[in-house]
């Protein structure tokens, strides 16, 4: 969640009081005196907030599973009966839902994302707010972008006219984040562009990788997609590029899909072909960040083969470097190594260059012990001396040594196939995945690229297909977590066995 003084804005005391629960009753119980203690409250306001939840949990729409319930029991509190973790996590995002769909801040900030220039009129009449409200929501946005401290601002244009200014690149990540706070399968939080217009253009273009991203992918990568076409409607461009970014991407970025659709949509409002390889370049950086799956394995490994022509490169030289030194010590296959090149490019980029890590601030770093973590962590210290000054350094060290952990041992093919995606932590698809891969045999679990083909899915959000097998997974540091996940395979591994030596039988 993010720091008290934000979330605050959005929320009220007791919702944030009522999500925090939540959020710690997973796996299954969680004791009152713990409660007592983070959120300073008593047991008589424990009770009460657990009274009210039940009394929510009826005015939700869960159509398809059973109604849970809150009960206190021997000092601990629990759902009875106990939820699944795909009932746990919908149950979680309607709730974030329903608290953002009645934030009033959130959804002036949605609204300024998408119209950027408006007058205190339209945005109350937009929002069916009264005019005094609007402002003071306003003055509570102001409030949000000044501890945000990353340049974004409200300005006024004339008398009437508000205008949200600051770097189009920092707006933008602002834009998908804010809509990542609520994504879930039936969520499209778009007012001036209809979902059904980006799936179309998909259609128009056969866009082949499109076709076979998960449900919530393909709902991620139409919200980036609208988020550009938002801003080019508006005409809010983005500025230069530096040209070591620019070059890099005339190279790595070659889905033909991505410059059909800017041509596509928007070639009456972009005046010259340069601002179009910007609007370009940016966009495929951005959705190969956040949708990994839009690329194939295969795909990235080509790219990064292609990038050691570019060795001198100063986007590549480092990371270049930097996967060569991992190789002198720790085991690493050729498919990995090219594999790494690629993907530490892609991240170098899009969190230093087009500056994620300004959003990445209000996450904790992550405190690595381990010998290869201190390894990678003391040779980006050594390779990357050019950075190390750079506010995106912490952010970037975080990002590299979780991606390179996950890859430096792997095992092949096995037959339980299992997709892993996750929303709000793109580095912890590597993690969990290799992680995997080196614990079960070749004959047990396969890591597959594509949704339609998988058994099971590892994520943390909710999954609306219900002929997958799901599992919930939080946070890569949580030991707990692991210790479930390894207690679910191993169960729906034994019941394959099982169902498999039946079968034979017949």
């Amino acid at each position: 969640m993010l720091p008290n003084e934000i979330s605050c804005l959005f929320l009220t005391k007791q919702q944030l009081q009522i999500l925090t629960i939540l959020l710690r009753l997973h796996p299954g119980e969680l004791l009152l005196i713990n409660i007592e203690k983070q959120l300073n409250i008593s047991k008589r306001q424990v009770r009460r907030i657990v009274d009210n939840l039940n009394e929510e949990f009826l005015e939700l729409d869960l159509t398809g599973m059973t109604i849970p319930a809150l009960e206190i029991c021997d000092g601990q509190l629990q759902f009875v009966p106990r939820l699944e973790d795909a009932e746990y996590v919908r149950l979680i995002n309607c709730m974030k839902e329903k608290y953002m769909s009645i934030s009033g801040l959130y959804q002036v900030l949605l609204f300024v994302l998408e119209k950027r220039s408006f007058t205190l009129i339209q945005l109350a009449n937009a929002l069916a707010y009264s005019e005094s409200y609007a402002y003071k929501l306003l003055g509570k946005l102001k409030q949000f972008l000044t501890l945000l401290n990353n340049g974004i601002h409200l300005t006024k244009k004339g008398e009437l006219t508000i205008c949200l200014a600051g770097d189009e690149s920092s707006v933008r990540m602002l834009h998908y984040l804010s809509v990542m706070v609520v994504l879930s399968g039936n969520t499209w939080l778009f007012k001036n562009i209809k979902e059904e217009e980006i799936e179309a253009v998909h259609t128009y273009l056969h866009s082949k990788r499109y076709k076979v991203l998960s449900p919530l992918n393909k709902k991620r990568a139409n919200s980036i997609f609208a988020i550009y076409e938002s801003a080019l409607r508006s005409s809010c461009y983005l500025p230069q590029l530096p040209e070591a970014v620019l070059s890099l991407g005339r190279y790595m970025n070659k889905e033909k899909e991505i410059p059909l659709y800017l041509k596509y949509l928007k070639k009456e409002n972009l005046g010259n072909n340069d601002q179009l390889h910007q609007e370009l370049v940016h966009l495929a950086y951005v959705i190969n960040y956040f949708t990994q799956e839009l690329r194939t394995k295969k795909e990235k490994i080509s790219l990064g083969q292609g990038l050691c022509s570019l060795k001198d490169h100063e986007i590549v030289k480092p990371c270049f470097q930097l996967v060569n030194e991992i190789r002198t010590e720790f085991q690493l296959s050729d498919e990995n190594y090219y594999f790494l090149i690629y993907t530490l490019c892609n991240r170098l980029v899009v969190i230093h260059y087009l500056e994620l890590y300004k959003y990445m601030l209000f996450d904790e770093p992550v405190k690595f012990t381990g010998e290869a973590e201190l390894f990678i962590g003391d040779a980006m210290n050594k390779l990357f001396k050019r950075y190390r000054k750079e506010d995106s350094f912490t952010w970037l060290k975080n990002s590299f040594i979780q991606i390179i952990v996950g890859y430096l041992t792997l095992s092949a093919n096995t037959t339980q196939k299992v997709y892993v995606e996750f929303l709000l932590k793109p580095e912890y698809k590597s993690v969990i995945e290799n992680s995997l891969s080196l614990q079960y045999s070749e004959k047990v679990l396969k890591i597959v690229e594509e949704y339609n083909q998988a058994d099971i899915v590892i994520s943390d959000n909710y999954l609306t297909d219900s002929q997958k097998k799901y599992f919930f997974f939080r946070d890569v540091f949580d030991q707990n977590a692991w210790k479930n996940l390894g207690a679910y395979l191993n169960e729906t591994i034994k019941n394959e066995v099982i169902k498999n030596v039946r079968l034979s039988k017949f």
